[in-house]
């Protein structure tokens, strides 16, 4: 398939086929017309942009996925190492949910108490005050 193709199959720009490609998410292979130079993609690509895509949702970071992706593909990953991935992803969600919760504790505490003077001092208390 041609990049355009991928792309309206998928439902993405061909711009993001070509941020996905450069993180080594896709794969493809040069191939000549003429003078131009086009990309064809393998049988492989709307799998991994569906794998991609559930990334995504998950909020994993795609930097991240190069490797689980490839390995789950050419079957190489085990149960054990790809639940292992999602233990981590599980603790870097908790680590995520651990620092919402702060911030919404200090939304609270501003929500009730909205002056100026009591969110520099929740700045200085914080050791985020600039002088």
């Amino acid at each position: 398939m041609l990049i355009g193709e991928v792309a309206k199959r998928a439902g993405l720009s061909k711009d993001t086929i070509r941020h996905y490609e450069a993180l080594g998410l896709l794969h493809s292979i040069p191939k000549r017309a003429g003078t131009r130079e086009y990309r064809v993609y393998d049988k492989t690509t709307l799998e991994r942009l569906s794998m991609i895509a559930f990334a995504k949702r998950l909020q994993i970071p795609l930097r991240t996925m190069v490797d689980p992706i490839n390995r789950a593909l050419s079957n190489e990953s085990t149960a054990t190492e790809r639940t292992a991935f999602a233990e981590k992803c599980i603790e870097d969600v908790e680590a995520r949910i651990a620092e919402l919760q702060i911030i919404r504790e200090e939304l609270i505490a501003f929500a009730k108490h909205p002056v100026k003077p009591h969110a520099d001092a929740r700045m200085k208390a914080l050791g985020l005050w600039i002088e």
